[in-house]
């Protein structure tokens, strides 16, 4: 079943919310972090006893915003973290193997999304942002801290064009604080919050930019309301340039 209005098709398909919008768009947003609360199936599936369980609160809000700000397509995945991790390979993204399906349906409809976006506009025009939030800072954080760190497997995941730095560019000129990874790392360590699974997989895969954005408590806590939805039309005017 599908819903929505002038600008957006919105439908549900195996615990994935999957927006489309209905003027062609060579943007695609992934939220991996921000569905159910884990509390909200505890003690109804198994849980992971491995790897990180935080959701990352309120990033789809910011989301949402940015869609009615321009057009893009979203996928937002709903099981929460605390089952299955939705930026991991499918070997370290679950335990319970009842939910592969909802897994793979995630990653098949952000396939499908690109494919689309690609047909219409071309691999050099298609970017995938995959949207997470962060509490803490980086090591090498400036006393201030970071809004926004970008993460690119230290730019791997940019293919054509630099929209990583001019992004990074945009933003500081509004006064936002942005780590933007260079080729190297930082120091030997690898660069904190740099990109994961989705980054990696879905630029070598289709050959398309990605980046891991990855937003500051601040910007998604009740009290920061107003932060958020100046961020997020900040990011929607960046990619109404596209």
């Amino acid at each position: 079943m599908k819903v929505g209005n002038e600008k957006y098709g919105i439908r549900q398909e195996c615990f994935c919310m999957v927006v489309e919008s209905v003027v062609s768009s060579p943007i695609v947003i992934s939220v991996p972090h921000d569905g159910l609360p884990n509390g909200a199936l505890s003690g109804l599936l198994n849980t992971r006893e491995k790897g990180l369980t935080l959701r990352d609160s309120n990033v789809w809000p910011l989301v949402r915003d940015i869609l009615i700000g321009c057009p893009a397509n979203a996928i937002r995945g709903m099981i929460p973290r605390g089952f299955v991790d939705y930026n991991r390979s499918y070997e370290h993204a679950l335990e319970d193997t009842a939910l592969r399906v909802p897994y793979e349906t995630y990653h098949r409809n952000i396939e499908c999304l690109l494919q689309t976006a690609i047909g219409s506009h071309g691999k050099e025009q298609c970017l995938l942002l995959d949207v997470h939030g962060f509490g803490d800072q980086p090591r090498y954080a400036p006393p201030e801290g970071y809004d926004i760190v970008l993460g690119t497997n230290n730019r791997s995941s940019i293919r054509y064009g630099e929209p990583d730095r001019n992004l990074a560019e945009f933003l500081a000129s509004l006064g936002y604080r942005v780590f933007l990874p260079s080729e190297r790392t930082i120091d030997s360590r690898p660069d904190a919050l740099n990109g994961g699974f989705t980054t990696s997989r879905y630029s070598n895969l289709f050959g398309v930019n990605v980046i891991q954005i990855e937003i500051a408590r601040k910007y998604r806590t009740k009290e920061g309301t107003a932060l958020g939805k100046r961020l997020a039309s900040d990011l929607a005017a960046f990619l109404s340039r596209k």
